[in-house]
């Protein structure tokens, strides 16, 4: 058997196929046919979306068996693959809600048994070689600029609302444009500041807020918090826990578990080979 896609590639693949086509479907009878060839009312809006959703839903459970297959055959790492795919959503977990809902025949079902059986024979302990050396998190620049447009959005709604309401009513423009304001301005401060908020790598992380630097052998674990809407990394260490927060970051939570996981796992590599190497001089 020949392997020759990478899990990006195959991951890649797969979003189109189980996400963005779904998704297509799904605006296509939620929207554009009820406004295109149906009188338009409240109740033949809701049927139509109901139509959609059910619709992306069974296109999305008919054609994820077919990208399983295709993916698990020529996949060059079918672990790295497997949960790539349930991080970014291509595929459920096997034993949840919508992972029963797969459409397959028998014969599908029987080629997807025999191809997982790869899981049995390759190492599940993997290095993802599509991750620097080196990793830089910084603020998404994407969420500011649409902080920065719903300020303005804000601001211009006050503006209107002082000009078009009742004097008794003019509270909610300063509500408007003060909220506004304060966005506004808050997103242009984190815009101009270039300075990664976290650097990670095989020797540890450092916080450049804080000015802090874990090393890997310090850090017991690591683990992610909301608090008020903010989000957090908590690494718990050997002095205590130090909390970070990470905020309006440009990855998801189970994008930063990955990271952390692969640069600990170098980390491990790396003392492993060095105390061979110390081994063998002695």
């Amino acid at each position: 058997m020949k392997l020759k896609v990478s899990t990006k590639e195959a991951v890649n693949k797969g979003q189109l196929v189980t996400i963005l086509l779904p998704f297509i479907l799904l605006l296509v009878f939620t929207f554009f046919i009820p406004l295109a060839f149906i009188e338009f009312t409240k109740n033949k809006l809701l049927m139509c979306a109901s139509g959609g959703v059910i619709i992306a839903f069974a296109f999305r459970s008919f054609i994820v068996i077919y990208w399983k297959l295709w993916a698990y055959e020529n996949a060059d790492n079918i672990h790295a693959l497997r949960n790539k795919a349930i991080m970014y959503r291509v595929i459920s977990p096997e034993n949840s809600f919508f992972g029963k809902f797969e459409i397959k025949t028998k014969s599908q079902q029987a080629k997807l048994k025999e191809l997982e059986k790869r899981f049995l024979k390759d190492n599940p302990i993997y290095d993802d070689y599509e991750i620097p050396k080196v990793t830089h998190i910084r603020h998404s620049r994407v969420k500011m600029y649409i902080n920065i447009a719903i300020g303005c959005m804000m601001i211009g709604s006050g503006i209107f609302v002082y000009f078009n309401v009742q004097e008794k009513n003019k509270t909610l423009t300063y509500i408007f444009a003060l909220s506004g304001i304060f966005i506004l301005f808050n997103n242009i401060r984190l815009l101009r500041n270039t300075a990664p908020s976290l650097t990670i790598n095989d020797k540890g992380i450092y916080s450049s807020k804080t000015k802090t630097f874990f090393s890997w052998d310090e850090i017991y674990s690591t683990e992610f918090d909301t608090i008020s809407h903010d989000d957090y990394i908590k690494i718990h260490h050997k002095h205590g826990t130090e909390k970070v927060k990470i905020d309006r970051m440009n990855m998801s939570f189970s994008d930063f578990q990955h990271i952390l996981n692969i640069y600990n796992l170098r980390y491990e590599k790396n003392r492993d080979s060095s105390f061979v190497r110390m081994t063998l001089i002695l």
